[in-house]
């Protein structure tokens, strides 16, 4: 593959992904975030899947990850809105983490966001990959350029949902998928169930 064509797509990842984390650096929490980083949050520091059960755990796992430097108050786990009506108070919960217990909101909603562009990134980088296989690299870099620049892609790559990831976890188990019906050995079968194993920590639907 060119280097001429690899720097291309590097630049436009690189520039969309900008994009997507100056868009949101001082906006606050859709509706959705609310349950996703309080119950992200509370799988990696109580081991505990009570809140939000209704979507996989990895987007939420990497939200609360970035969230342990922060140091985060702890008390949230000692209220009502841990101990009783569980899974019916995972909005009240995660509302209660970002914005009070004197936790800092704006770092904290950050911190979230962060690691979900990965899916983004490697969104991207299947379909360049995928496109260059079946076409060409000029086409790679087109569909590339379209998927990138997308203004819903980038709404949606910042946001701590399933939505983005559910993305790549389809772009993840088709390609390997596809990869093994074409080459039917040990090594591909295996690349494809993890990528479906990927798929299915994703999104439930």
């Amino acid at each position: 593959m060119p280097r001429l064509i690899i720097l291309f797509a590097a630049i436009m990842i690189s520039a969309a992904a900008v994009l997507a984390i100056a868009s949101v650096w001082d906006d606050s929490p859709i509706v959705d975030e609310i349950p996703h980083i309080g119950a992200g949050y509370s799988y990696v520091v109580k081991s505990d899947y009570r809140l939000n059960p209704e979507h996989p755990p990895l987007v939420k796992d990497l939200a609360g990850l970035a969230l342990l430097p922060l140091r985060l108050n702890q008390s949230i786990f000692s209220t009502s809105f841990w101990e009783q009506d569980i899974n019916d108070q995972q909005w009240n919960f995660g509302r209660q983490l970002i914005f009070n217990f004197g936790n800092d909101a704006v770092k904290l909603v950050r911190a979230a966001k962060l690691p979900v562009l990965l899916f983004f990134i490697l969104s991207a980088a299947i379909i360049f990959i995928w496109t260059k296989k079946l076409y060409s690299s000029w086409a790679a870099v087109l569909a590339l350029f379209l998927f990138a620049f997308s203004p819903t892609v980038i709404a949606h790559s910042r946001f701590v949902t399933t939505d983005v990831p559910a993305l790549f976890g389809a772009l993840f188990a088709s390609y390997f998928f596809i990869e093994f019906l074409k080459n039917n050995t040990r090594k591909s079968f295996l690349l494809a169930a993890f990528a479906f194993g990927v798929a299915q920590l994703t999104k439930f639907s």
